[in-house]
């Protein structure tokens, strides 16, 4: 998973009627990232009173430090799978601090990852899917979730393009096995407005299906 934290105001303006909580997830080099922004840019856009964060897991803590240390240090994509888990909760406690603030302060929050990457990347590990639900299951639900799916060869591919150096993460075996459970998220949150998106496409085009889905939510 990406290994750094940040918040963004990309527009200050009035309150809106609504409020709206979106989030991004897929593997790494699933062109999430690019997407986000991309949203960001179409809301400010489609409504000038749009008051729109943009923000990221692991996100601001003590935790994450101690998360980012480990992707950076570790090889093995299968090792400390319950230290992992417990860090992603503890740092998405403080995370959903924000989130809630953001929100009640009538932000649209778009977060590039949410509890979806744990049932993914920490299941992938090995976790208890049962267990990862339930630490998880607190958590505030998204109005609309967008998985970008692409081939696991596809993100590495792309990941190896960009960087030097790859995280305990990168590996393309581990990161099909990753991509699978993303596919099955679905059918274990029945409730959650989860929708796949194409990333195997180009960039305006894998937009142009997430911004027919935001339509149906503004």
């Amino acid at each position: 998973m990406e290994n750094s934290g940040y918040q963004v105001i990309v527009h200050k303006g009035p309150v809106l009627e609504k409020e709206k909580f979106i989030v991004f997830e897929g593997i790494d080099g699933s062109g999430k990232g690019t997407q986000i922004f991309k949203a960001a840019e179409y809301l400010f856009n489609h409504n000038k009173l749009i008051d729109c964060i943009v923000t990221r897991e692991p996100w601001n803590s003590n935790e994450a430090k101690k998360i980012r240390e480990i992707l950076k240090n570790e090889n093995d994509p299968n090792s400390n799978s319950e230290q992992l888990l417990n860090l992603y909760v503890k740092d998405r406690d403080k995370h959903e601090d924000f989130i809630l603030e953001s929100i009640y302060n009538n932000k649209i929050v778009l977060s590039d990852r949410y509890y979806y990457s744990s049932m993914a990347y920490q299941l992938g590990q090995g976790a208890d899917l049962t267990k990862i639900i339930e630490k998880n299951k607190r958590f505030t639900k998204p109005d609309i979730t967008f998985i970008i799916d692409v081939p696991a060869k596809v993100a590495m591919d792309r990941i190896k393009k960009n960087r030097n150096k790859l995280d305990k993460f990168e590996e393309e075996k581990f990161l099909n096995e990753v991509r699978n459970n993303y596919l099955n998220i679905p059918n274990y949150l029945k409730k959650d407005n989860i929708k796949i998106i194409n990333g195997n496409q180009p960039i305006d085009e894998v937009f142009y299906d997430i911004k027919i889905k935001l339509e149906e939510i503004l």
